[in-house]
């Protein structure tokens, strides 16, 4: 998929995201939690880019220049295989949403965001942790 590609899926992607998280019974009946749910399928990308920016903050790069701390370098960095590491990213993609449409109408919303951020952060320790023994 070239450029062309990644900005329809994204442009895709950020309209039902958007149309689905309104509230407009007439178009879609609400449900609880709907906010969540629809965040959901952009959650990993969107964690990533928040952590790599904090990251460049904290470092004191620029946070518009290009780098290897995205998640899919650290997949590769532990000994993945391009494939591989997009399986596993789509893979951690579909637990999270498929948590958050299960949780979202048992748990209170904002438990569940900041479940999901605790879970994110913890795993990208672990991923640090795994690539850390693999370069050693």
């Amino acid at each position: 998929m070239g450029d062309t590609g990644s900005l329809t899926l994204g442009y895709i992607l950020s309209f039902l995201t958007v149309k689905f998280s309104m509230y407009n019974t007439a178009v879609l009946p609400y449900t609880q939690g709907a906010i969540i749910v629809a965040f959901s399928t952009l959650l990993v990308p969107m964690l990533d880019v928040v952590r790599v920016v904090l990251y460049r903050l904290r470092t004191g790069k620029n946070i518009f220049q290009p780098d290897m701390s995205h998640i899919h370098h650290k997949f590769l960095g532990m000994g993945f295989t391009p494939r591989r590491a997009m399986i596993s990213i789509l893979s951690l993609a579909c637990i999270f949403s498929c948590a958050n449409i299960i949780l979202a109408s048992m748990i209170n919303i904002n438990i569940l965001i900041i479940g999901d951020i605790v879970i994110w952060v913890s795993l990208n320790l672990w991923f640090n942790k795994l690539r850390a023994a693999r370069e050693k």
